[in-house]
C-alpha cells in the first residue's frame, strides 16, 4: 500500500492480495481521519461481496472472480471512536456486465487506486436508523 496526503485530499494506492475495507480503515487511523468522502476509485477487485438494501436487509452476492472496479464512492465517519466506511462499488466482469451496490468486501486483484477527500479537523458521525442503516451525520453530538 501507498498513500501520499498534500492537504485535504488522500491518495492511495492498495496492492494485489491486501483487503479493500480493512485497509482504508487502517490508513484512516494512521492518517487520523474523522470525516471523509471517496470521490473517485479505479482498480480491480475479487472476492468481493456487495449488497442491494431492501429494507429490512440486504440482498448479497459474492463475486470470487475478478472485476474491474469501474467507480467507486463512499464516506468515511466515527463510530465509537473508530473509522467507519460506507461504500458503494460498480464492478464489471469480463463480459463488461456490470454490477454494482454497497461494497461490503473485497480483495484487490492487481491495484485499486483511489482518492479521498478529507475534511481536516471535522468529524463525521454515523445515526443508526434500524438494525441494518447507519446514516451520516455532518454534526455529531457525540461518540
Amino acid at each position: 500500500m501507498q498513500k501520499y496526503r498534500d492537504g485535504p485530499r488522500l491518495a492511495v494506492k492498495l496492492d494485489s492480495g491486501e483487503d479493500f475495507v480493512s485497509s482504508i480503515l487502517q490508513i484512516a487511523e494512521e492518517e487520523k481521519v474523522t470525516g471523509a468522502f471517496i470521490t473517485s476509485g479505479i482498480g480491480m477487485l475479487r472476492g468481493t461481496r456487495i449488497g442491494y438494501f431492501i429494507g429490512d436487509r440486504y440482498d448479497e452476492r459474492t463475486y470470487e472472480q475478478p472485476h474491474e472496479l469501474v467507480s467507486l464512492q463512499g464516506s468515511l465517519a466515527i463510530i465509537d471512536g473508530k473509522p467507519h466506511l460506507h461504500v458503494h462499488a460498480a464492478l464489471a466482469n469480463r463480459s463488461h456486465d456490470v454490477v454494482g451496490g454497497h461494497l461490503f468486501q473485497g480483495t484487490v486483484h492487481v491495484v485499486v487506486e483511489l482518492l479521498l477527500t478529507v475534511f481536516e479537523d471535522k468529524k463525521f458521525g454515523r445515526t443508526q436508523s434500524g438494525p441494518l442503516l447507519t446514516l451520516l451525520d455532518l454534526e455529531p453530538t457525540n461518540g
